[in-house]
């Protein structure tokens, strides 16, 4: 997928995931509009190679949250979550995280579930969530001010909407932008 196969972005796609549904794939990815601000698009494929064809309006944008009462500094660093029950979750934010669930065809979303997570420590970006014997666990990055490193936290709850149950804490930090793991939170993996 070039550019030019995006029509409402300009600049700057990063931060992608993928995820796949009923024989598709769907590219979800971050790109700048002509006014500098972030949003969520999304592109579908036969095959995870491509080629992609990307959805002619964003999937998701700032405004969309704001009129929905979702604070949030950038749409940015999607992040979608298959339940067992087959129904999809974006996650996504920067300063603030949230989740919205997928339509059946991955490319709209059910803004009546757009869920702003509360009790994230520091979030900055990057939020994702598997889950393990009945529980959510749900990772994201914190770059804490005048500080160079980028710290992982982890938290877990039994519902996929809503509040984070329990605050696991730091348990890893890095140099650059990658994490490694430092530590393991008693009762968090085993």
């Amino acid at each position: 997928m070039a550019g030019d196969d995006v029509s409402w972005a300009v600049s700057s796609a990063w931060a992608p995931c993928i995820a796949t549904k009923g024989g598709k794939y769907y590219f979800y990815f971050c790109a700048k509009d002509v006014f500098g601000d972030s949003h969520i698009g999304v592109a579908v494929a036969d095959s995870p190679v491509g080629p992609f064809r990307a959805m002619q309006e964003p999937l998701l944008t700032k405004k969309m949250c704001e009129e929905h009462g979702i604070m949030m500094w950038q749409t940015i660093d999607p992040s979608v979550f298959t339940d067992e029950d087959g129904a999809s979750y974006l996650l996504f934010g920067n300063g603030h995280a949230a989740v919205v669930r997928l339509m059946d065809d991955m490319v709209s979303l059910d803004l009546s579930t757009l869920t702003q997570y509360l009790g994230a420590e520091d979030f900055r970006e990057a939020v994702t969530v598997t889950k393990r014997g009945g529980i959510y666990h749900f990772t994201w990055s914190s770059c804490p001010s005048q500080a160079i490193s980028i710290i992982l936290f982890i938290t877990v709850f039994t519902r996929r909407l809503g509040c984070f149950a329990r605050d696991l804490g730091s348990i890893g930090k890095s140099v650059s932008t990658s994490c490694v793991l430092m530590q393991k939170p008693d009762g968090c993996c085993r």
